[in-house]
This record gives structure tokens, C-alpha cells and sequence, in this order.
């Protein structure tokens, strides 16, 4: 369950992140500077989310079989990957957008 509400926070934290309110305001340095740390985010908010489908499929693959567990553990495990998508797709486009304006 900690997993689940660290896949949530690195998610919205991936949001946060590529969220720029004023696009052009700030100079082509600082987008430049932007784009380590927005690959920096990208890839934690991907690897939190895939490591808790990791855990949660383990779940439903442990022994002794346990109906409830493999089921939660399933569904877990649909939300954990499509958290991680989307926090790929976020995180891949608050980089093209840094590098777009640190380009202009």
C-alpha cells in the first residue's frame, strides 16, 4: 500500500514538474538547466510506480494462493503500470519542452 501512495506522489510530482505556468518568462539558461533535473524526475517517477507493480505482481504470484490477495494484487498492478506510462509521457514531454526553449 505505501507503494501505491509513493506512485501517486511521484506522479504528481512528475506533473508539477513539466508544468511550466509561463513558458517564455525565464531565459534559455535556465531551461538548459531544467533538463538534468527534469530526467532526473522522469526517471524516479517511472521507477517508483514500476517497482510497486514489481512488488504487487510478486503478490499475486506468492504462495500460499490467496483469491483477494491475487486479485488486489492485479489490479494493483494495472494502476502501478499506467502510472508509470503516464509518468513517462509527462516526464518525456517537460524535456522536449525544456529543450524546445532552451533552444529559442
Amino acid at each position: 500500500m505505501g507503494f501505491l501512495v509513493l506512485t501517486a506522489f511521484t506522479t504528481s510530482w512528475a506533473w508539477w514538474t513539466g508544468f511550466d505556468l509561463a513558458a517564455g518568462q525565464h531565459s534559455a539558461a535556465y531551461y538548459r538547466d531544467q533538463i538534468p533535473f527534469r530526467r532526473t524526475v522522469m526517471a524516479v517517477s517511472v521507477a517508483v510506480p514500476a517497482l510497486a507493480a514489481l512488488v504487487s505482481g510478486y503478490s499475486v504470484l506468492a504462495r500460499p494462493r490467496n483469491t483477494f490477495r491475487g486479485i488486489t494484487g492485479a489490479v494493483v498492478v494495472v494502476i502501478c503500470l499506467t502510472a508509470a506510462v503516464l509518468c513517462w509521457l509527462l516526464g518525456t514531454e517537460a524535456v522536449r519542452r525544456a529543450t524546445h526553449w532552451a533552444e529559442h
